[in-house]
């Protein structure tokens, strides 16, 4: 039997009960969900994810003091579940598959969005056990795109950054982007990581296309890429950059 284990995390109680009501209906002999922890604010949340206890969070973006974005970044890459949004606002989904989330589901949830999410969710949960054997022929050297019935071959080295987009990751060339089906964390095993370097839970960006970067608010930069492209720094990304720069920031 497959366990995974999960937080609700959401200000509103009769939210989190609903969440934790379609988990235990989702459990079955062979694929089990377990809840080790519930959270009202963003605060307690936290001490509940730095645990290690929790593979799969289900997380609100509003919350007291401290919303699900801030959360994110407080915690860092490192240290984080898979986490699927459950927000009443549909304005913030770019932002959250930007922030690396699995899933974005919308108040009042609907129980056929819900399985669909829970089992991408479950599925990255699971990938993360079973790590893909290391690749051994060498750094990825182009991408094949597939657009409109053809095949378009891009050069890695003609890509000034990478962001996440759901299931698909946006491959941006120039002033244009093209869409791959892919993760970012599987996309990012396959790269030169003397060219590469992720800048945030959503982002790689090629190190020679970066030309400025600009202090933004809570440790964050705007970094300015080659091609009139721009993309955010998150606080948590900053040192690993700094080093692969060669400086401090």
């Amino acid at each position: 039997m497959t366990l995974i284990r999960c937080a609700v995390i959401d200000d509103e109680p009769l939210a989190r009960r609903g969440i934790v009501a379609r988990l235990e209906q989702a459990s079955t002999v062979e694929q089990s969900y377990q809840v080790v922890g519930e959270a009202g604010s963003a605060q307690e949340a936290s001490d509940l994810l730095a645990s290690g206890l929790v593979d799969l969070a289900f997380l609100d973006i509003q919350m007291p003091g401290m919303d699900g974005f801030d959360l994110l970044d407080r915690m860092g890459h490192g240290s984080m579940p898979v986490v699927v949004f459950v927000t009443a606002y549909e304005r913030h989904a770019l932002r959250a598959f930007d922030a690396g989330a699995t899933d974005y589901i919308l108040k009042p949830v609907d129980q056929e969005r819900f399985e669909k999410a829970l089992g991408a969710a479950s599925a990255q949960v699971i990938a993360r056990r079973n790590p893909p054997a290391p690749v051994t022929q060498g750094f990825r050297q182009r991408f094949l795109v597939r657009e409109r019935g053809r095949v378009r071959i891009v050069d890695v080295q003609d890509v000034t950054w990478m962001e996440a987009a759901g299931d698909y990751v946006a491959l941006h060339v120039g002033r244009s982007s093209v869409l791959i089906r892919s993760t970012m964390s599987a996309l990012e095993a396959e790269l030169d990581p003397e060219k590469f370097v992720r800048v945030h839970r959503g982002a790689v960006v090629q190190l020679e296309a970066i030309e400025e970067l600009i202090p933004q608010e809570n440790g964050r930069y705007t970094i300015i890429l080659k091609g009139e492209n721009q993309c955010t720094l998150s606080a948590s990304y900053r040192d690993q950059l700094a080093r692969r720069l060669g400086d401090r920031l």
